[in-house]
């Protein structure tokens, strides 16, 4: 990511080789839906759970916005996204 400060082209041409930073990004954008989905299930299994309804309200508010953005990722193919590819 260095090139995107420097403005040295050839730092930029490291994102499409496998690395530990394209490896890392790769992961993590797999990471992301799998836990908004574990988030999803969470929920749902605590929702007669004895607490304060508005911090349910809220974490399911939250989870909701993930999903949207899960959705999101998905549509425009940044989910599992291989920057050496």
């Amino acid at each position: 990511m260095r090139g995107l400060i420097t403005g040295r082209s050839d730092d930029l041409f490291n994102l499409g080789v496998p690395s530990w930073l394209t490896i890392g990004i790769l992961l993590t954008s797999v990471a992301f839906p799998l836990t908004t989905v574990w988030s999803l299930y969470v929920i749902y299994r605590e929702r007669s759970t004895a607490m304060n309804r508005v911090v349910y309200w809220h974490s399911a508010l939250v989870t909701s916005a993930l999903v949207a953005v899960a959705v999101y990722y998905a549509y425009w193919g940044l989910i599992g996204l291989r920057l050496w590819a």
